[in-house]
């Protein structure tokens, strides 16, 4: 798990983040089906 919020780059660590956070939400959509 990434620690984001203490990174000192805002639009890269963002960016990265928001795909983090997407895959992890697929992931445990799909582990619901």
């Amino acid at each position: 798990m990434p620690v984001t919020e203490t990174a000192p780059t805002g639009g890269a660590i963002s960016y990265s983040e928001q795909i983090w956070r997407l895959a992890k939400e697929r992931r445990d959509h799909f582990a619901r089906s």
